[in-house]
């Protein structure tokens, strides 16, 4: 049978609380009776201890440190209190602090809750779901039990009764008394039907404040329990450091089972025991019965000393294992040696995150109040604007290719001549003299073939230039223009990174300039494209002595055929690159064959089948055919010459209008609009917001660091 505490006949005058007996005494004792206290909230059992240790002072410093603090990450030294649903957590808590906190058989902690003592007056207690105490703010009458707004507060953050994060604060002001923290964590259970995940979430709580370093920890555990099964104990004892922060305190020791172990447990006797560091510490609560009962904390504290001292079991416990007032001197012990360990690592980390946080605010720009702060900032932004585009024109890179516009550019150019030689059709192919063969034909009749001014020609030669010029030309003007833009964004977002509406003004108006010369560059080239189309015209030796050259070429194989027969050539020399392309060489090669390789000749190559069948109609004398094959080489050589010169006119007006022009004019330009823009500069809200926040910190950090040099 279970060793039970009896309560005194309720008979007994109200003033007078019931009193709880051990088994086996008589119910004639009543010597221990104590008056029923004041409603007014029992000033905390802690209270005492600390004054009388001199460590009131300090925690109050630690308090006012824990307000700056409270939205930083920086913890402060407290108390938690942790253990399984119904395990006597809030009971302990209400022996501590002299609040009575709701309490139950079934879960009736479901959010964290932080109670802030603090000294001072009027006595008051106020409420709320957040720690600057503005939301869901309760002013509870000191008189009156507190379990209602607790239980108001819960229901208002967690409806559906699921455990949450998000605590409730409680703040107790009182007259006389230590300034601390004690938090109450949600007892770890695996049973509930509100939620599948209670315990996952249980346990997160509870390695959440357990594993604050700064934090003392006092995990309640029922006495009849096996204390090794205990979850809670479990995960505070996984946390870093935590051995040197935690004690246990067993509950509900007026109720243990005849034989119990608990000393062996408490002691930590057996191989299976758990050993702490700072130990255990049994408790006999204020009951629900006891309140009942009508009995109080006072009368609680005195039947909790009469339990400790005619108990069998538990008198045998050194007076440091047993009672309310020695789990309140051990956690007065415990949080000084705290706090001495937190001071001088508090020193070091909030010196390190002011420096950092100063650095931060220092790297912000400057805020700009007056006309002339903005002006000077405008000119800043511009020089810099201009200074860095000239660089880029200048083909200084940058770690970014995308912003080296000169290298950009030039790729641009090659693709430009590229398309104007892909463009071109094939002049010397055997279906191009066909064409040319056919054209000339219903040309006859006042010109001779061979007149080089021919319509055909002409006609020809702008067939063959027109599209790849007007397409190629567009397409290089806009690749260079959408280049330059964009490097123009890329710079006026970076050099007015803080300012925004800067960045886009000055944009706005280095592109109204780039369109300016955009737009005389397409005059510019569509003048020399028409130039180009209008008619032929060159006074390049090239084209004459391509000419030559290939007269010259067909006479020498003419006499080498008629002298040493078909096929055999001794001018292979003369066929080269600049007149013939690589395709020469393969002809050369097969006229080098003697006379016997003469079906080498004949084979269906382009070049070769131009060469043989150009001497043929010489030799044969033929003027007509002659011509068509010389306005296929002057077709050819006249391309060429054409496309060396506008492959490089072109690109060099890009060059002077996009680049070099708009780079040289974009300063002066933007200037002008000085007295416009200079005005509309504001900072970025984003970059306020972290200034002020900034400050914010600082301030904080400046603050605590008084506070903390300020401890004895």
């Amino acid at each position: 049978m279970p060793r039970t505490i009896r309560t005194i006949d309720a008979r007994l005058e109200p003033w007078m609380p019931s009193v709880s007996l051990l088994d086996g005494e008589s119910d004639e004792s009543n010597e221990s009776a104590v008056p029923i206290d004041d409603p007014t909230p029992s000033v905390s059992l802690l209270d005492g201890e600390f004054d009388e240790s001199g460590a009131a002072s300090r925690l109050a410093q630690m308090e006012k440190m824990r307000a700056v603090l409270k939205n930083t990450d920086f913890s402060v030294p407290g108390i938690a209190v942790i253990g399984g649903q119904s395990s006597g957590k809030s009971s302990v808590l209400n022996s501590l602090t002299g609040l009575s906190f709701p309490r139950g058989d079934n879960l009736c902690t479901i959010v964290p809750t932080i109670v802030s003592l603090v000294k001072g007056s009027p006595t008051a207690i106020t409420l709320a779901t957040d720690a600057d105490f503005e939301t869901n703010v309760v002013h509870h009458d000191p008189a009156l039990p507190i379990e209602e707004p607790i239980r108001r507060l819960t229901s208002t953050l967690s409806r559906q009764r699921k455990i949450v994060d998000t605590p409730i604060y409680i703040r107790y002001v009182r007259p006389v008394g230590a300034e601390m923290t004690l938090i109450d964590i949600p007892g770890v259970t695996c049973q509930a039907e509100s939620q599948h995940d209670i315990e996952e979430a249980t346990i997160r709580l509870t390695r959440r404040y357990a594993s604050k370093p700064n934090m003392i920890v006092l995990c309640v555990l029922p006495g009849g329990d096996d204390f090794h099964n205990s979850k809670a104990l479990q995960v505070a004892m996984e946390q870093e450091g935590a051995m040197d922060r935690l004690v246990g305190v067993v509950t509900k020791v007026d109720c243990l089972p005849k034989g119990t172990d608990i000393l062996a447990k408490m002691n930590a006797e057996r191989p299976s025991d758990i050993s702490l560091v700072h130990g255990y510490v049994a408790v006999r609560n204020l009951t629900l019965e006891d309140e009942r009962s009508g009995v109080t904390l006072e009368g609680a504290r005195s039947v909790e000393r009469e339990l400790f001292e005619r108990d069998e079991v538990l008198h045998q416990l050194r007076p440091d294992q047993r009672g309310i007032t020695a789990l309140a001197e051990k956690v007065v012990r415990l949080q000084s040696d705290n706090i001495d360990r937190f001071i001088p690592a508090f020193l070091k980390d909030i010196d390190s995150a002011l420096r950092t946080s100063r650095r931060e605010l220092a790297l912000l720009p400057a805020v700009l109040e007056t006309d002339e702060e903005k002006r000077a900032c405008f000119d800043r932004a511009a020089f810099d604007m201009t200074q860095r585009l000239r660089n880029l024109v200048r083909a200084i890179p940058s770690p970014d290719v995308e912003m080296n516009v000169a290298a950009r550019a030039d790729e641009a150019f090659d693709v430009f001549g590229e398309t104007l030689q892909k463009g071109a059709p094939n002049f010397l192919a055997s279906e191009y003299g066909k064409d040319l063969v056919d054209e000339l034909h219903e040309h006859r009749g006042f010109d001779l073939d061979t007149f080089l001014s021919s319509e055909v020609f002409r006609a020809k030669s702008r067939e063959a230039l027109e599209g790849p010029l007007r397409t190629g030309a567009d397409a290089l003007l806009d690749t260079v223009h959408d280049q330059v833009s964009a490097v123009v964004d890329r710079i006026a977002a970076n050099v007015s990174e803080a300012y925004p509406k800067l960045g886009v003004a000055i944009a706005i108006e280095a592109k109204e300039l780039l369109a300016e010369r955009r737009r005389v560059l397409d005059q510019t080239v569509a003048k020399l494209v028409e130039a180009e189309l209008a008619g032929t015209f060159t006074k390049n030796h090239y084209l004459t002595q391509t000419i030559d050259k290939f007269e010259k070429m067909l006479s020498e194989q003419r006499n080498d055929w008629n002298t040493f027969g078909m096929g055999d050539s001794r001018h292979t020399k003369d066929y080269n690159d600049e007149f013939t392309f690589d395709f020469i060489s393969n002809t050369a090669e097969a006229l080098r064959e003697s006379y016997e390789a003469r079906a080498a000749i004949e084979k269906e190559v382009q070049v070769g089948t131009f060469v043989r069948d150009a001497t043929k109609a010489f030799t044969a004398d033929s003027n007509a055919t002659a011509s068509v094959r010389k306005m296929q080489v002057m077709l050819r050589a006249y391309h060429k010459v054409v496309k060396k010169r506008i492959a490089d006119t072109i690109p060099c007006q890009v060059r002077l209008e996009l680049l070099f022009g708009f780079s040289e004019q974009l300063h002066a330009h933007v200037m002008k609009k000085a007295a416009h823009i200079a005005p509309l500069i504001e900072e970025q809200q984003a970059v306020a917001v972290k200034r002020n926040m900034l400050r914010g910190r600082i301030a904080t950090f400046e603050d605590a660091l008084a506070i903390c040099k300020s401890i004895k």
